[in-house]
């Protein structure tokens, strides 16, 4: 995915998308959705990929989101967006504390799929099937970073 000047038509950068589990670079874009879908859905049932919003909270419509469904219950979720800090596109960094340590990801579990609370903060509940326990997650947006927080600990 290539950020272009349309000006110039020069690329001002690029961005692999790959994909969550394998790390391959190739992506599955859906053509038609039907039935509960995270991705805003058009006409004839065509979903909006770059369906432009203001995820982060900094006023620009600027970010998307792309989701990946690995079952029934794992939606992976990577926000890509413009950074005018930057002056080029990024794929936001979530940093996860509260499971196994202290990891970063750019395919978040479920997090691009629900809206942000009116305190700018995200707060959901993961679940799965078996004996994983539930975890409670509340995320925040860091500004100077232009990354994401997230504290999940797993519920007793």
């Amino acid at each position: 995915m290539s950020l272009v000047d349309q000006t110039t038509e020069h690329v001002i950068n690029t961005i692999t998308v790959t994909d969550p589990f394998a790390g391959a670079d190739s992506f599955d874009v859906p053509r038609k959705l039907y039935g509960f879908t995270p991705y805003h859905i058009g006409r004839a049932h065509r979903p909006t990929i770059l369906w432009l919003q203001d995820y982060n909270g900094d006023g620009m419509k600027a970010e998307f989101v792309l989701f990946d469904a690995e079952t029934c219950s794992d939606l992976f979720t990577g926000l890509i967006g413009y950074s005018a800090t930057q002056d080029r596109l990024i794929w936001y960094k979530v940093r996860v504390s509260g499971w196994e340590g202290l990891t970063e990801t750019e395919w978040p579990e479920g997090l691009f799929a629900i809206k942000r609370s009116r305190d700018g903060a995200w707060r959901y509940r993961l679940a799965w099937p078996g004996t994983e326990p539930s975890r409670t997650c509340e995320v925040r947006y860091r500004l100077a970073e232009e990354a994401f927080d997230a504290f999940c600990p797993a519920e007793e």
